[in-house]
């Protein structure tokens, strides 16, 4: 599962959300607020398409896009 940057959402809500939504500290909610921020996306959650879905609600309940996105197979 993938957000994508926008122009209206802060640090501060980004943080709080992830947070929230991926059940994670502060420190790795700022990383992907970082990361968002300077790639235009990141890559939040792999898991099943349920869980990820679940994420993907509450996050973007604040106004973030979001991808739910099957994984490709690499071999």
């Amino acid at each position: 599962m993938r957000i994508i940057d926008n122009d209206y959402n802060t640090y501060e809500q980004v943080i709080r959300i992830c947070m929230k939504a991926l059940s994670i500290g502060f420190e790795d909610a700022l990383q992907i607020a970082l990361a968002v921020d300077h790639n235009g996306q990141a890559d939040v959650f792999q898991g099943d398409e349920g869980s990820a879905r679940q994420v993907a609600e509450v996050i973007a309940s604040i106004g973030i896009e979001v991808r739910v996105e099957p994984l490709t197979d690499a071999n």
